[in-house]
């Protein structure tokens, strides 16, 4: 049996935390033939560390340069016939590199298969229903996989879902040093501009959500920057009305992903005094998104209904629980006219039966 060797590359920057279990969850892959390649840019914590304390592994040091410029330094390193890039909290599946193997063997024109990820949180845990591992058939799944599909936003998230040959890495330079988001997109657009891919529809990674999630910083610059992305695209398909109408497609497509975050990102701006990026956040909300103010106050609305709700519901428990004792601490008020007119008999009795002075 063939096993081309794969190259697996994981650029870290401030991926310690995660970088262990990333690393693990390599090498517990089915496949046997992978090297892998950690490339720290600048991370200020100790990913070099922990990269170094796992046997075999490669850790190439460069100053801080961006994502992109870390996974073109490891592409220089690599040797493998295939390549996956793989973020440093992110996990692949165990059988995720034999999948991506067999895939582009069965298929020598291809430039890359790729599959689908579950998001999981900073723990680990997952973030959606419960998912078995095998082949999507879903309303995620993607028949004949083309420049078309990624066009209309059927893109592959995180980067860790693809296998890329070398060569066509190669070919096509690799990342746009410089572009900060959407340049795994970037990527798989220029390369299926001119290359047949495939998707297989299996679910090979996990993608980790957590607060310092490059996707999640912004949704006001992660929208601009994917649009930008299409926008690029618009040069390319100028005699192609299905590519174009493909580009209109991705754009709403993008715009309703993104677009309910832009508001309550307005608004958390506009709470600590951030104004610029308030004033962007609105501006993409007229421009992109124009339901997206309603939907976010019906929204607080909703959740303050709820809680106020709850809070009613909490009082009226605690009214039910505490009545008994009430009653069993509080005296009948015929029991006290009783005892006072007792009290009253016994003070007058008494005043009777006392000798004169």
């Amino acid at each position: 049996m063939v096993t081309p060797r794969v190259s697996i590359i994981i650029p870290a920057y401030k991926s310690a935390p995660y970088l262990g279990a990333t690393l693990r969850s390599v090498l517990d892959q089915t496949y046997p033939s992978i090297e892998i390649i950690v490339v720290d840019d600048g991370s200020p914590d100790n990913s070099s560390e922990v990269a170094a304390s796992f046997p075999g592994v490669v850790c190439i040091r460069q100053p801080n340069q961006g994502v992109c410029a870390a996974r073109n330094t490891g592409l220089k390193h690599a040797t493998g016939e295939y390549v996956i890039f793989l973020d440093g909290d992110d996990l692949l599946l165990p059988d995720t590199v034999e999948i991506g193997v067999r895939e582009l063997l069965a298929r020598p024109q291809c430039a890359y298969a790729y599959g689908h990820s579950r998001m999981i949180d900073e723990a680990g845990n997952s973030l959606e229903h419960p998912t078995p591992w095998g082949e999507l058939h879903d309303e995620r799944r993607i028949e004949h996989a083309s420049y078309q599909t990624l066009l209309a936003g059927n893109a592959t998230v995180p980067p860790a879902t693809a296998c890329f040959r070398r060569s066509v890495l190669d070919s096509v330079g690799g990342f746009e040093v410089g572009r900060k988001l959407a340049d795994d997109y970037e990527l798989y657009l220029r390369i299926a501009r001119t290359h047949p891919i495939h998707c297989h529809n299996r679910i090979v990674a996990d993608y980790r959500q957590h607060a310092g999630n490059t996707c999640r910083l912004s949704a006001t610059s992660n929208l601009r920057a994917v649009l930008d992305v299409l926008d690029r695209e618009r040069q390319h398909v100028r005699d192609r009305s299905e590519l174009q109408r493909a580009i209109r497609v991705g754009r709403h497509h993008w715009a309703q992903i993104l677009g309910p975050s832009l508001a309550p990102e307005m608004v958390g701006c506009i709470m600590r005094r951030r104004f610029a990026q308030a004033f962007r956040a609105s501006l993409a909300i007229v421009r992109h998104y124009p339901r997206g103010l309603a939907e976010y106050c019906v929204a607080r609305a909703r959740q303050a209904r709820t809680r106020s709700l709850a809070k009613s519901r909490i009082t009226l428990e605690y009214r039910t629980e505490s009545a008994p004792m009430d009653r069993a601490f509080k005296r009948p008020e015929s029991n006290t006219a009783q005892l006072k007119d007792s009290a009253q008999s016994r003070s007058q009795t008494r005043t009777s039966a006392s000798p004169p002075q």
